[in-house]
């Protein structure tokens, strides 16, 4: 979810002829991206003067990423919540999820 209130889903993407799978957050944020609604719209000014990259039109950029929500099942043979975790803590910026296992 973005601070302006969009919301981005994705899903775990498989392929037995390549590796590695596409995990829900890659998703997601290849969905956002491709609706113009997060990054990628190019330069713009921030508050102080210094430009800000990765903006989409509306001005929204991966600092505006504000939470995220992973659901997976507890007995899942692949799991997600650190490489989740560990995206949304060094390229986001996101405080830690609490994965909540189903």
């Amino acid at each position: 979810m973005t601070s302006t209130g969009r919301i981005f889903s994705g899903r775990s993407v498989e392929s037995a002829a390549y590796n590695p799978t596409m995990s829900p957050l890659h998703a997601a944020l290849v969905a956002a991206v491709g609706s113009n609604g997060l990054g990628g719209g190019g330069d713009r000014q921030g508050a102080g003067g210094e430009q800000e990259q990765g903006q989409g039109p509306e001005g929204v950029g991966w600092s505006d990423i504000s939470a995220a929500v992973l659901v997976e099942r507890r007995d899942a043979p692949v799991q997600y919540a650190g490489t989740v975790e560990l995206i949304l803590g060094t390229a986001v910026q996101v405080d830690p999820m609490e994965p909540n296992p189903c």
